[in-house]
């Protein structure tokens, strides 16, 4: 785990210190995941990435931090993935579409396992499309899927060793956001 924050704050200091002022972007957006893994439940989602572009409005390269909610009313979730992110436009027309690969960790809680819960791997591929708005403004609307691998511990008898469940928290993703 701190082998992990090291690794992406180390990579988030060389992004942003190899930044010039014109090739800084920043991401924020919105969405809403279906959950559709193991033990994941439906999620608002909410995400900021902050990087550089490697190849002028073609290449962006960064870090970013989430927050998901759950929105089921039976089921108290929250997860907080902390990540790389890469993504690569295709053109250069007012519209155009992207593919984005986000990689790295996700805190998970829910009010079934208080206490035993663990985050784990986060990984979120998608694709989707970028409208410019302005010269320094886009819109982007994508479809993504989510693995956010994490697992707790339960006892079924004190005597006993825990018994340790892994399970997928992820699940498919509609997000709009905008980048400027």
């Amino acid at each position: 785990m701190k082998k992990v924050l090291l690794i992406l704050g180390f990579m988030l200091c060389w992004v942003c210190g190899s930044a010039q002022a014109p090739a800084y972007k920043g991401n924020i957006e919105t969405g809403y995941s279906f959950g559709v893994g193991d033990h994941s439940v439906a999620q608002w989602l909410l995400q900021t990435v902050h990087g550089v572009d490697f190849i002028p409005d073609r290449l962006f390269v960064g870090g970013g931090i989430g927050l998901g909610i759950s929105v089921e009313s039976d089921v108290e979730a929250y997860t907080f993935p902390i990540f790389v992110d890469a993504r690569y436009k295709f053109g250069q027309k007012r519209v155009r579409p992207y593919a984005d690969m986000r990689a790295g960790y996700s805190f998970v809680w829910n009010d079934h396992h208080p206490g035993g819960n663990e985050g784990g791997f986060y990984f979120a591929p998608s694709v989707g499309v970028a409208f410019k708005v302005s010269s320094a403004l886009e819109c982007n609307v994508g479809l993504g899927y989510t693995v956010q691998r994490a697992h707790y511990e339960y006892r079924s008898d004190p005597h006993y060793n825990p018994t340790r469940i892994n399970y997928n928290a992820g699940g498919l993703n509609l997000t709009v956001g905008l980048s400027f």
